[in-house]
């Protein structure tokens, strides 16, 4: 599947770090940090209502996945990676 990645930032502080773009599919908007209980902000929630995201991923040194408020799924790098590649 091709995809489009890409980094997002708007003026009025809208940003995510990495916004993949799978042509004629969905888009996904993923925010990354190094805490093991990270948190993601308004500027985040705003990209993916910006880009119209079809999932909101926050990739942390976690060792099982799981789901934050606003449906947000956490993630550690290595899950989403097996995610991109299958």
């Amino acid at each position: 599947m091709s995809a489009a990645p890409h980094f997002y930032r708007t003026a009025q502080g809208a940003e995510a770090d990495l916004v993949i773009d799978f042509r004629h599919g969905p888009i996904w908007v993923i925010e990354i940090k190094r805490s093991s209980a990270p948190t993601v902000s308004r500027g985040f929630h705003q990209a993916a209502v910006d880009v119209n995201a079809h999932r909101k991923i926050l990739v942390a040194p976690v060792d099982q996945n799981y789901r934050i408020k606003d449906n947000v799924e956490v993630m550690s790098v290595q899950n989403l990676v097996s995610e991109l590649v299958a």
